[in-house]
């Protein structure tokens, strides 16, 4: 029997190690993707939590902001930061109203580590609750429409579509949900003092399925803390892992006794009870979706016709359980796979005793970080690569460097005030989808002087990736958000006589709702 009872449906503490640094001046995180898949209707119920420490005295309701979500010409849906000067506490700004509204009289730019939570249950008026540390500190009756929300920041946001009031202090462990939390779970998440793992239920916080992102500011599979890319740790998904979930095709699903998996009349799975043991076996229905050793997934799985007696749950890796579940419903828990097995198996298992109906299944890998890969050209390999030049008397050549299993580019004379870019540089599997973040990276280096790679589509993408003065090979890595699904160039910008290599190109999509920093926030080892 699989061992069931050792289950692990929430999750330990997480130790915090890093926060986001914001400077005041030109600081702040770009969620600008979560706003673009918040699929939030107006008046629809949401949750935002994040920590912050800060002991910037010098501010007022017009700066400071912690949150700023704004439509594309700048109208405010939302501001709230931390009012230090000439009130004390938390200001808020809802859609519908006239200005900032301070709550609470605490001095919060005290450099202590303080947690701010937002609580709207659904409908036109319904009151948002203003926690900060666990306990209740105001309610406010704006309305927050985020159905055109496109614009999305922490540490600043959009006056008429213009940066500004920019946050000075630190950041970490920013969460928004799809349902208002209530007391309880605002306290179990407070914990003390210590930022819990959100992913996972836990006491009083039974919320993990409504997550919409999730960001830990460095402390986050993924995160990207060379380059500033802070990964959404929930909202990152693949492929579902599951086959014939909606039980229409139950060729890959293996049952035990008591279940009909081909149930021709409604294509679902049909357990009946029986009397084996009285309940104390499970029959298992299961199939092999390959889950990984510490890896966590999200378990979603429609029960109906429950009758009988018993709990049913589901479980991955055949000792990751999920809760106990007796009453009809769709259910969505996050498990982590933490058990020293290789078992790669999903289980959805019903005692014996019990009648149940099983729809709808679905397995996804939370935070897998990036898509597959999309570069579509082997190292050395240039049959699609070719040279743009405006100049007629350019003597640039593009070959196969075989000692070096690299593209080589060697620029000649050209005319003054000429250009000269290679054409069609990466070849992708598919087009790219504009709006979307991808990562380019790729291995690189000189003979002399300095190169300056840039990266431009007919979008109006044009970036400059970073210079290069490496006789031997560097890695060079860019964020981009793609402006054209195709018609990407890269351009080495470079001297007469300067050669420059290319080699290990990697394009992939960042899954989820990426992070982008801007300005120049410094990660810091502060945490709460």
């Amino acid at each position: 029997m699989l061992g069931l009872a050792n289950t692990l449906s929430s999750g330990s503490v997480p130790e915090s190690r890093y926060s986001l640094d914001f400077d005041g001046a030109d600081d702040y995180l770009n969620l600008d993707a979560l706003a673009a898949g918040l699929s939030l209707a107006d008046h629809a119920a949401y949750s935002i939590s994040l920590w912050f420490n800060t002991t910037d005295s010098g501010n007022s309701q017009t700066g400071n902001i912690l949150v700023g979500i704004n439509e594309s010409d700048g109208t405010n849906l939302l501001r709230v930061g931390v009012d230090t000067n000439p009130n004390k506490g938390i200001f808020f700004n809802g859609y519908s109203s006239g200005g900032n509204t301070t709550y609470g009289t605490t001095d919060f730019d005290d450099g202590a580590w303080h947690q701010l939570v937002l609580s709207k249950p659904a409908g036109s008026g319904a009151d948002t609750t203003i926690y900060v540390d666990g306990n209740a500190i105001g309610t406010d009756d704006d309305d927050n429409l985020f159905s055109d929300a496109t614009l999305f920041q922490l540490g600043m946001e959009y006056d008429s579509a213009t940066p500004g009031d920019f946050y000075e202090g630190k950041i970490t462990d920013f969460a928004m949900w799809n349902v208002a939390l209530d007391s309880d779970a605002v306290t179990a998440i407070y914990n003390s003092g210590k930022p819990t793992n959100l992913t996972f239920d836990s006491g009083n916080y039974d919320n993990s399925s409504a997550l919409l992102a999730y960001y830990r500011m460095g402390n986050g599979s993924f995160d990207d803390k060379a380059n500033g890319v802070i990964h959404d740790q929930f909202g990152n998904t693949g492929g579902d892992l599951v086959t014939g979930g909606d039980m229409s095709d139950t060729s890959d699903w293996s049952k035990g006794t008591g279940w009909d998996v081909n149930d021709t009349t409604s294509n679902k799975a049909v357990h009946t009870n029986h009397s084996d043991d009285g309940g104390s076996t499970y029959d298992n229905l299961s199939q092999d979706i390959g889950v990984v050793k510490g890896r966590t997934y999200r378990v979603k799985w429609t029960l109906s016709g429950y009758g009988g007696s018993g709990n049913i749950r589901a479980n991955v890796g055949g000792y990751n359980a999920g809760p106990n579940v007796s009453a009809n419903g769709t259910y969505s828990h996050v498990i982590k796979n933490s058990h020293a097995s290789s078992n790669s198996t999903l289980y959805l298992s019903v005692p014996d005793t019990a009648d149940a109906t099983i729809d709808d299944v679905s397995v996804f890998e939370v935070a897998p970080g990036y898509g597959a890969e999309m570069w579509d050209g082997a190292n050395g390999d240039i049959t699609n690569w070719s040279v743009f030049t405006n100049d007629p008397v350019s003597t640039n050549v593009i070959e196969n460097d075989t000692a070096e299993n690299a593209v080589k580019i060697t620029y000649g004379n050209h005319s003054s005030g000429a250009f000269t870019y290679l054409r069609n540089a990466f070849y992708l599997t598919g087009d790219l989808v504009i709006g979307e973040t991808y990562k380019l990276s790729f291995s690189t280096k000189v003979n002399q002087g300095d190169v300056a790679w840039r990266l431009y589509d007919t979008g109006g993408l044009n970036v400059i990736i970073g210079s290069v003065t490496s006789t031997g090979f560097v890695t060079q890595t860019l964020y981009f958000t793609a402006t054209a699904e195709q018609h990407h160039y890269l351009w080495p910008s470079m001297a007469s006589g300067e050669s420059v290599w290319i080699k290990d190109i990697s394009v992939k999509k960042l899954n989820g709702y990426p992070g982008l920093t801007s300005g120049g926030p410094t990660f810091s080892s502060d945490a709460p």
